[in-house]
């Protein structure tokens, strides 16, 4: 298992970071599912479907987790392309909460 870092803005490794692993499975013309997996005990299938050409919005279906696994009830995800780079945003809920930011980032494609 690799142990991936936490770089800052100058490349100086912060700590330890955690890295998902997933797969996109394109249902039909506009629908589409997400498998994710994270070291951190939290598996998710997620299901929802095309927003615009280039933004999906998705919810959970299928959460499990180890006993140490952050306690999340439900989870939703937009990504979206904009301007060339790669956005997305997670919210997640634990339970009886109310979805919350968690996660939110901009890939800019190195050439």
């Amino acid at each position: 298992m690799r142990a991936d870092l936490r770089l800052t803005d100058d490349g100086e490794r912060t700590g330890p970071d955690v890295r998902e692993s997933g797969f996109w499975r394109p249902r039909g013309e506009d629908d589409v599912e997400l498998l994710v997996a994270a070291p951190d005990g939290l598996v998710e299938i997620y299901v929802g479907r095309a927003r615009t050409t280039t933004s999906w919005e998705l919810t959970t279906d299928v959460l499990a987790r180890t006993p140490d696994a952050p306690d999340v009830a439900r989870a939703v995800r937009l990504y979206g392309i904009v301007e060339g780079a790669l956005l997305y945003a997670i919210d997640r809920a634990g339970p009886d909460q109310e979805l919350r930011p968690t996660l939110s980032a901009r890939l800019e494609r190195i050439r």
